[in-house]
């Protein structure tokens, strides 16, 4: 069986082509990684300066109460330190995912990205939910360049 020369040359064009568009997928997946990597770490600034400002609205409560005489209501500082804490745990989260996802062989750490991305906006407060959306952009992208494993048969 003889191999003509354009049907090498088709061969060779094909596989290229292929090994190129793995090389743009693992670009886009890093790429992604790299995205959430930076809204993960300005999600924890952003974490810690709700936190920053929890601690600035309770001393004001607590100065409030200690000039009108009356018990001292915790209510709103306490819920900013649990957006700030909560804000920090998801962007924690994000960082770790962010590098996993970089070189994972899965979409999996993609989509916990999205989910951190969601959860952390809902209960990290106003500024930790603006650095999210650039965590959700970049799970989503890391999401779309991995690709699928090919399902592994055994042969008995």
């Amino acid at each position: 069986m003889s191999v003509s020369h354009s049907q090498l040359a088709w061969a060779n064009h094909y596989f290229l082509k292929s090994s190129n568009l793995k090389q743009k997928e693992k670009k886009m997946q890093k790429s992604g990684g790299i995205i959430a990597l930076i809204g993960g770490i300005f999600g924890t600034i952003a974490a810690l300066f709700t936190l920053l400002a929890g601690g600035f609205v309770a001393g004001l409560e607590g100065a409030s109460a200690s000039l009108s005489d009356t018990a001292v209501d915790s209510s709103a500082s306490t819920q900013i330190a649990g957006f700030g804490a909560m804000g920090l745990l998801f962007s924690f989260l994000t960082i770790v995912f962010a590098a996993i996802a970089m070189n994972a062989k899965s979409k999996k750490p993609g989509l916990i990205l999205i989910v951190c991305a969601i959860v952390g906006a809902v209960t990290g407060g106003t500024f930790v939910a603006v650095c999210m959306v650039l965590t959700l952009a970049g799970g989503i992208v890391a999401t779309i360049g991995a690709k699928p494993q090919a399902a592994v048969t055994e042969e008995t």
